[in-house]
């Protein structure tokens, strides 16, 4: 999902439903990157783009995630 916002930015979600806390791996950190990259070329946007996580119990805060993921939102988050 692609939220383009009217500050200039723009977030793509990335969803992932696990049973526990998501831990990102190298392969799935370098997909993201590539789509989000992707994402820029195909648009040509000038604004700026961060992916955004939304998972049921969050993800583990590994280097992984650290280096791809800027924001993220657990299903807490959207019932508070």
């Amino acid at each position: 999902m692609v939220i383009d916002r009217d500050d200039n930015v723009i977030n793509l979600l990335e969803a992932k439903y696990y049973q526990t806390e998501y831990e990102m791996t190298q392969q799935y950190a370098e997909l993201l990157e590539k789509r989000k990259h992707i994402f820029i070329n195909a648009t040509k946007t000038k604004k700026n783009v961060f992916t955004t996580m939304i998972s049921i119990h969050g993800a583990k805060a590994n280097a992984y995630y650290l280096s791809t993921v800027s924001n993220q939102l657990v299903t807490f988050d959207l019932f508070v």
